[in-house]
């Protein structure tokens, strides 16, 4: 039997918060009125996650669910770090959404979807696989999506 989807995000965010020296947020998602401090899956020192997980072949990213992460983030000065990943499948692996100025166009849906065969073959070392601005109110926000590996790399070099 397959775990349920709360057992398969419990995992993830025990795992994320392990390989980054994190504290993990108990029942993140079910705290309607705490405070930001306590928003997101995941809280480093430096850092907030936000992590998702599917088992599909594809993954859409709402960007009010950036919105939120940003304003959490911003609170208490801590980078905002939106983690998702592919679970089952070839093209498994996780990516990760930061926040970095870009030249792209806006972006004016309310989301984006990404596919785990494109993603996984856009992996080159330490690059950026995708880049994207969407409208956060009223100011334009710029993603860049790398691979998880690839942020942790960067993260290390950063710190």
């Amino acid at each position: 039997m397959k775990p349920l989807n709360k057992e398969i995000s419990e995992r993830q965010e025990k795992e994320i918060a392990k390989e980054t020296g994190g504290v993990l947020i108990p029942l993140s998602g079910g705290l309607k009125n705490a405070t930001a401090s306590w928003k997101g899956d995941v809280n480093t020192n430096l850092e907030k996650f936000e992590c998702k997980v599917t088992r599909k072949d594809k993954y859409v990213l709402r960007f009010k669910d950036l919105i939120k992460l940003r304003s959490h983030s911003a609170k208490h000065n801590r980078k905002g770090v939106f983690l998702f990943e592919f679970l089952e499948g070839p093209y498994a692996d996780k990516y990760v959404c930061l926040y970095e100025d870009n030249d792209e166009d806006i972006n004016e849906a309310k989301g984006l979807t990404f596919h785990a065969k494109e993603l996984f073959e856009a992996q080159k070392e330490n690059s950026c696989l995708l880049k994207f601005k969407y409208r956060d109110y009223y100011s334009p926000k710029g993603i860049s999506v790398y691979s998880f590996r690839t942020f942790m790399k960067m993260r290390n070099i950063d710190t």
